[in-house]
């Protein structure tokens, strides 16, 4: 049994696939042998597809006059794009198919088999209403799909847009020139899939226009055979390469990834190291401030004690005998001896003279002492400061280079994670129970054949 098929991109009216408008070649006593087999709001369909993308967009927009407030309606407005697009696929013709006959049930099977698998077929296809007539007395059973396109990974306006050229492309279908556009070879693909199925109804397309030879229900159904075979080897060689390159780029990560864990391991004892450094330096130079505020009180002190002997020192001056009156005392020869008398008011000021001198000179020699002393505590403080300076040029050394190994030891941290990240995406135990089933199954089928 052969039937042709026939199948075209409608304009699209939903009233009329739902028979809210009824037309004259329509039988409203039919109508509930008609199959539904999708019905979605529109608005809704484009609310799935397009609301987040749509809201990416509207946020890099700078301008209100830009900004996209209802995609749908801004689609039915556009002139480039359509709301949605419809197809309509029927095999057969009134005098071999025709609604009524026994033939026309068998129809309905297979295009309602074709209409489920439309989506898994078509995956940037979204449908919204898709029926199958039964209800045109003077027709054949046909199906009606209606789809909103859409296309994925646009660089211009939307990230995700309504397209069909690019739906199609993204599909795999791109033109070859004016008489083999993206519609036409995805509708020959459309119809080469209603065949397969037809076919396993034991029905064959007969194609108007060519001299093809068709294959009878059970060469065709050995040659899927031998295709599946043939598609199963080639897959099977693909995912033996692919395990192949998997097992050397986990090799190669594993042993990268130790190597970069011992890395990560010494930059953190480095780490550990210099944070200590740190501490030490910070305590020891907390120590010498503790010590030059020490040394500062005792300068502080040693100045208290120069100025209080300063003080002595004008106290003794001030109670200093005139040496002139000195000078002046009158010496007399005693009588018997070598022995020589003053005055007694003179010889009082003689001995306050000397105990003014004699305290004088101990004082003087206390303040040199003191003097050499405070010289030599300012050289030491002095060198304990340069010592400081030092240190502190140490820490911030210090603290430059800890943050440079912070900032490598987080550079080696990503770059880990990274090399984590594409072991999680290709799990080995996922691709290699693929690969065992699928092989199984190849296995299987050759024996079949055989």
């Amino acid at each position: 049994m052969q039937r042709t098929i026939s199948g075209m991109i409608g304009d699209g009216s939903t009233a009329h696939n739902l028979r809210y408008i009824v037309t004259d070649n329509v039988n409203p006593n039919l109508t509930s042998e008609n199959v539904i087999l999708k019905n979605k709001k529109i608005k809704d369909v484009y609310h799935e597809l397009f609301d987040e993308a749509l809201e990416q967009y509207n946020a890099k927009q700078n301008r209100s006059d830009r900004i996209i407030k209802d995609y749908h309606k801004h689609i039915r407005h556009s002139r480039q794009e359509k709301e949605f697009y419809e197809v309509v696929f029927q095999y057969g013709n009134r005098d071999d198919t025709g609604v009524g006959t026994p033939e026309a049930a068998t129809a309905k099977k297979i295009l309602t088999e074709f209409a489920e698998k439309f989506e898994k077929r078509n995956p940037h296809l979204r449908v919204f209403l898709s029926v199958v007539h039964m209800d045109e007395p003077e027709g054949t059973p046909h199906v009606h799909i209606d789809f909103v396109p859409f296309a994925t990974e646009s660089k211009r306006g939307l990230s995700v847009r309504n397209s069909l050229s690019k739906a199609l492309e993204q599909q795999g279908f791109k033109g070859e020139g004016k008489f083999n556009t993206c519609s036409k070879l995805w509708i020959d693909s459309e119809k080469t899939a209603l065949s397969e199925i037809m076919l396993s109804h034991g029905i064959e397309w007969l194609e108007l226009g060519t001299t093809k030879e068709h294959l009878s229900v059970y060469n065709y159904k050995r040659e899927k055979r031998r295709e599946e075979v043939e598609e199963l080897d080639k897959f099977v060689c693909e995912k033996q390469n692919m395990l192949s390159n998997l097992k050397e780029a986990v090799a190669f990560t594993e042993g990268h990834s130790e190597y970069l864990d011992m890395q990560i391991e010494e930059k953190y004892s480095e780490i550990e190291k210099l944070d200590k450094s740190v501490v030490e330096i910070e305590n020891h130079n907390a120590t010498l401030e503790n010590s030059i505020n020490d040394n500062n009180a005792a300068i502080h002190q040693q100045a208290l004690i120069l100025k209080k002997d300063k003080d002595e020192i004008d106290k003794i001056a001030k109670k200093k005998v005139d040496i002139e009156l000195v000078e002046n005392i009158e010496v007399k020869k005693a009588l018997i001896g070598n022995k020589v008398t003053v005055n007694a008011d003179d010889f009082e000021n003689l001995q306050t003279l000397a105990q003014k001198q004699i305290a004088t000179v101990k004082t003087t020699k206390k303040l040199k002492s003191e003097v050499a002393e405070l010289k030599e505590n300012n050289s030491k403080l002095a060198a304990e400061n340069a010592k400081l300076k030092e240190h502190s040029q140490g820490i911030i050394h210090l603290q430059l280079e800890n943050g440079e190994l912070k900032k490598k030891v987080g550079n080696l941290e990503k770059m880990l994670d990274k090399i984590y990240d594409f072991l999680d995406r290709f799990n080995l135990q996922e691709r290699l129970d693929e690969f065992i089933g699928t092989l199984s199954k190849s296995r299987k089928i050759t024996n079949e054949l055989e």
